[in-house]
């Protein structure tokens, strides 16, 4: 198939979605990037793909404020689930937070590709600029980066390979920016996936390993899960709920609707992981005001939409520990929990997980994530696990390539002086056991 491109930059609400485009020439074999500046997407950025079926047009669209953004409520959960990454993450309410929480050095940068009036792959993305020794640079990056989430991406519904092609040929026509980094992105998702089978026929890109997120799949029944875990898990697990039961009455598990409003359920919620963090001398997720609210309002999206599952453990009535989780296309995301740290003899965080495991069991999810950490319980509970990437792109000019060129030396300098630095402490030890070794041949019996 070969794609006409068009695009189109859009000032104000109301040029969405038809707003003035401009056509360019069919496209080309090419596809290194231009130099030239230009108004128009150059067709020979793209690469051809070949199909029985018709050109079709595609036309790109730049989103800016909040009020273009919110224009796009009634399609954008719609486009995301054709896609094959839909997640909570992506959808329009996780994003809609991070929209209107832009920091001064970002601007909005969400492009949409549609084809014949339908929105069929979004960008959501953020340009921020930065400043380093006297060096000024801009990233262009996830809206969701850095902002209480685990997993980003680009929301690829249709003609995916041209879609994603035609992202990277608008960014690579405007010289506005220096990197292009997709930060945790999945290595199942597809725009991992295209690029590494198709490398060839984008820009030259880097991938770095991230994280890993453990997960495992739910079985049939709690016996059976827990017949997995070991003997002495199980044994411990119901030695530790005997105790608790035993010791401050009545244990259940409740979600915040049954007892809380949401609000409620949120600030028990933060200040079960703050006592939990703070115990071990750590200042906790939600040390600020500004991150609170961040959550409280993503909680309020997703309870609306019934997606929300946040989780009690309670002893007598009286919340003891907290499980912040997401519910969504048949899997719970276990996002962040907290307990109160004078009932941690009783591993009430471990009996939580598994309240909440059985009643997943019951209402017939298909997987938890755990998300991004490798904390030893979550790897004896998990299947497997899933790792994160990081998509770089470079831009072609000049300036950004000797950056990037700056970047790399410096941290190879300082992985040499790092490498330096235990190389000396290294000999100096060997030294010391040296010397110890000779005083002790010498020394009298």
């Amino acid at each position: 198939m070969y794609y006409i491109v068009r695009y189109t930059e859009l000032k104000s609400a109301a040029d969405m979605p038809n707003s003035q485009t401009h056509s360019t020439k069919n496209p080309k074999n090419a596809h290194t990037p231009s130099e030239t500046q230009s108004n128009y997407v150059d067709n020979s950025l793209l690469f051809p793909i070949q199909t029985e079926v018709d050109t079709q047009t595609l036309e790109i669209h730049e989103v800016n404020t909040v009020e273009q953004f919110s224009k796009l409520r009634n399609t954008w959960n719609e486009v995301l689930r054709r896609s094959m990454d839909d997640s909570p993450f992506l959808t329009w309410e996780h994003i809609a937070v991070s929209v209107s929480d832009l920091k001064k050095n970002q601007k909005l940068r969400i492009l949409y590709i549609t084809c014949s009036g339908k929105i069929i792959a979004i960008a959501p993305l953020r340009q921020s600029f930065h400043h380093a020794g006297g060096i000024k640079y801009s990233v262009v990056e996830p809206l969701d980066y850095d902002t209480a989430t685990d997993y980003n991406g680009i929301i690829l519904a249709e003609n995916e390979i041209a879609c994603l092609s035609l992202f990277l040929s608008y960014f690579y026509r405007h010289k506005d920016w220096d990197f292009l980094c997709i930060n945790d992105v999945p290595e199942t998702s597809s725009i991992a996936n295209i690029l590494i089978k198709n490398s060839n026929l984008f820009p030259k890109f880097k991938i770095d390993k991230g994280a890993a997120c453990p997960y495992f799949k739910f079985p049939d029944s709690m016996d059976n899960f827990l017949k997995g875990l070991g003997r002495n898990y199980r044994k411990n697990f119901a030695r530790r709920l005997r105790n608790l039961s035993k010791d401050h009455g009545n244990v259940e598990l409740r979600e915040y609707d049954e007892i809380f409003t949401l609000e409620q359920g949120m600030q028990i919620f933060f200040d079960l992981h703050q006592k939990r963090w703070v115990s071990l001398g750590q200042k906790g997720a939600f040390h600020s005001t500004e991150i609170r609210r961040i959550f409280l309002e993503r909680a309020e999206f997703f309870a609306e939409k019934g997606w929300f599952g946040l989780y009690f453990l309670t002893a007598d009535g009286k919340p003891i520990a907290a499980k912040y989780c997401l519910k969504y296309n048949n899997k719970i995301y276990g996002c962040l929990s907290g307990f109160d740290p004078s009932f941690s003899q009783y591993s009430v965080g471990k009996t939580l997980l598994m309240k909440v495991v059985e009643r997943g069991i019951q209402q017939g999810f298909n997987e938890y994530d755990f998300m991004k950490g490798e904390e030893v319980y979550k790897f004896k509970l998990a299947d497997g696990f899933r790792r994160n990437l990081k998509i770089t792109f470079t831009n072609s000019k000049f300036s950004s390539q000797l950056l990037a060129i700056a970047i790399s030396a410096e941290k190879t300098l300082k992985i040499g002086l790092l490498m330096g630095k235990l190389g000396r402490l290294y000999r100096k030890a060997r030294l010391s056991n040296a010397r110890l070794a000779d005083t002790t041949r010498s020394a009298p019996e």
